[in-house]
C-alpha cells in the first residue's frame, strides 16, 4: 500500500500527521456458464476503475460459455490497476480457463477440476462464405489461444488442442503449471502470474 503525502483534510492538523489510501475488496462471483457481454458491465466497470489498493476477487465455479463476454473481461483484467484474484473453486472449463489464466494471481481451491479445449462455433451460408468464416474462426482462435495458453501448454498441447484433444487436469496438475511458468516469466513480468494453492 502507497503512502500519501497529502495532509489531512482537517484545519486542527499541524502538517505532521498524513493519511494513507485504504485498500478495497471486490468479490464476483462467477457461478455457472458465462452468459452475453451485457451480463458483466458492473465488473468491467469495477476492474476498469479500481486502484493499485483494491483487490478484486473473482471466484470461479464454471463450465466456460460465451468467449466474446471472456475477451472484454480479459481486457479489463489486464487494464485493472488492481490485483485481480482468480480463485478456482470447482470447476474451471472452456472459456473460463482463459479468465484464470489472464489474471494476476491464480488461487486453486483443492479438488478443483479444469478442462481446456478448442472453441465451438457453425457457419451458415453459401460454400465459399462458410470456408472463409472457418478459416476465419481458425486464425482468430489460434492467435487467442497462443497468447493466453504459452508457457501453460506446451507448443505440441496446443498443436493438439486446436486438432480437437480436450486437456483433463487436476489441481494438482494446474499447480505445478503455473510454478513451471511463473518460475519462467518471473524476470520478465514481475507484477503478473503469481500462485497461489488455497489452504496451503
Amino acid at each position: 500500500m502507497s503512502e500519501s503525502t497529502k495532509p489531512i483534510n482537517n484545519p486542527q492538523q499541524q502538517g505532521n500527521a498524513f493519511e494513507r489510501p485504504v485498500a478495497r475488496i471486490f468479490d464476483l462471483y462467477l457461478s455457472g456458464p458465462i452468459e452475453s457481454a451485457e451480463k458483466y458491465q458492473d465488473w468491467n466497470q469495477i476492474l476498469r476503475s479500481s486502484s493499485e489498493n483494491d483487490v478484486i476477487i473473482l471466484h470461479i465455479n464454471s463450465n466456460g460459455g460465451n468467449i466474446f463476454s471472456c475477451i472484454q473481461l480479459m481486457r479489463s483484467i489486464r487494464e485493472s490497476q488492481g490485483t485481480v484474484v482468480a480463485s478456482v473453486e470447482g470447476m474451471c472449463f472452456s472459456a473460463a480457463t482463459l479468465l484464470f489464466l489472464v489474471s494476476d494471481v491464480c488461487e486453486v481451491s483443492d479438488h478443483s477440476h479444469f478442462m481446456f479445449h478448442t472453441y465451438s462455433s457453425g457457419a451458415w451460408g453459401k460454400g465459399n462464405e462458410q470456408l472463409e468464416s472457418v478459416m476465419a474462426d481458425d486464425k482468430w482462435a489460434r492467435a487467442l489461444f497462443k497468447d493466453v495458453y504459452k508457457d501453460f501448454l506446451s507448443a505440441e498441447e496446443l498443436k493438439e488442442m486446436m486438432q480437437g484433444r480436450d486437456f483433463w487436469l487436476s489441481a494438482d496438475d494446474v499447480t505445478k503449471r503455473l510454478e513451471a511458468r511463473n518460475k519462467k516469466n518471473a524476470k520478465a513480468k514481475p507484477r503478473k502470474r503469481l500462485l497461489q494453492k488455497q489452504g496451503k
